[in-house]
């Protein structure tokens, strides 16, 4: 089944979500911790950054779409207590994990998805940020 961009970005928005006190963001990806006053605890925002063609499939027939590769990104924040500083990092690293695991198992029926990197930054006003990144292989749909 072909897809478009933002069904992509949805359905992996709803995984992630099932993971116990994650939230969404209603900033879109390229806004999300710029103003600590806007993020969350646990909260999260989802980007498609890049689209190429998949170099393995160069065919594209508009009834079935073509193969591409998206560069999916998922920011995410997580607060720092202030009495455990050490043991609300290893809990973010902790938090970071469940969420790349959640999106690994996501359903694979028409979308291939795999870890690609991951960054992350504590900040003064006492938050880890990070953004982890995928490469999702799926058809997309030309019509």
């Amino acid at each position: 089944m072909a897809l478009t961009l933002s069904a992509l970005r949805q359905r992996l928005a709803v995984v992630l979500e099932a993971v116990a006190g994650v939230t969404e963001s209603r900033y879109p990806f390229e806004l999300f911790g710029r103003d600590f006053d806007q993020v969350t605890h646990k909260g999260f925002a989802l980007g498609i950054t890049s689209t190429d063609l998949h170099e393995g499939d160069r065919r594209q027939r508009v009834s079935e779409g073509a193969y591409i590769e998206s560069l999916v990104e998922c920011a995410w924040a997580y607060r720092l207590r202030g009495d455990d500083q050490r043991g609300s990092y290893d809990a973010a690293l902790d938090h970071e994990q469940a969420l790349i695991q959640a999106l690994l198992a996501a359903t694979r029926a028409d979308l291939h998805i795999r870890v690609t990197g991951m960054t992350r930054r504590t900040v003064p006003e006492g938050w880890v940020l990070g953004v982890t990144r995928y490469a999702a292989i799926t058809r997309y749909a030309l019509q």
